[in-house]
């Protein structure tokens, strides 16, 4: 269960990463969140 709700939360995640890198330019996004919700995702799998 727990995996399915992160690779639910990873598809939306990805989604919105895609939507605001192209509003706000990858660089601006890093600089404001410090992490994408793909690596914020990532760490939570690693984890």
């Amino acid at each position: 269960m727990k995996a399915a709700i992160y690779a639910l939360a990873c598809v939306g995640a990805f989604v919105m990463t895609l939507c605001l890198a192209g509003a706000l330019g990858v660089g601006h996004f890093r600089l404001y969140y410090g992490l994408t919700p793909v690596e914020f995702c990532a760490a939570g799998y690693g984890t």
